[in-house]
């Protein structure tokens, strides 16, 4: 998806997703080293039992970091892809719209929600259709939501 002409992406999700790709490549360098501790192990010991145990538990360590690296490139993707700042008409929104005129769009499962740019959610006002948002659960990436009251975010 490209940017419209006058926007630019949010920096905040660009430094979100470069933690997560951070945290990912943290999880591949444990995995090496968990498996060069294994074959060190599998070198030294006489012990078939002992081994074998190795390697199992390994193997299973192995799988829940290779989901967490997984997750985490996901969230990356999700945050660089979902969100964008766009300059926005101040005479598109009724009075009760913030101050400033850049909003952040994020595509959600009921549609564009519009919220100004900000570090909590919590207490921001929010915006579907240039109207403020009708109450519910929205949501917006893996496994994250908005939970909107009276055109207020609650929870997010």
């Amino acid at each position: 998806m490209k940017p419209q002409e006058g926007s630019g992406i949010k920096i905040e999700n660009i430094v979100q997703a470069g933690a997560a790709i951070k945290s990912a490549v943290s999880t591949v360098l444990l995995m090496i080293l968990l498996v060069f501790i294994c074959v060190l192990i599998g070198f030294t010991s006489t012990d078939l039992q002992l081994i074998k145990v190795n390697y199992i538990v390994l193997g299973i360590i192995l799988l829940f970091c290779n989901l967490r690296i997984l997750i985490k490139f996901f969230v990356a993707g999700d945050k660089l892809e979902n969100v964008q700042l766009e300059k926005q008409d101040e005479n598109n929104y009724e009075e009760n719209t913030p101050a400033t005129l850049n909003l952040v769009k994020y595509s959600t499962d009921k549609g564009i929600l519009e919220i100004p740019p900000c570090i909590s959610f919590k207490g921001q006002k929010a915006f579907l259709n240039r109207e403020p948002a009708p109450d519910g659960k929205y949501k917006y990436g893996f496994m994250s939501y908005f939970h909107i009251k009276d055109g207020i975010i609650i929870k997010g």
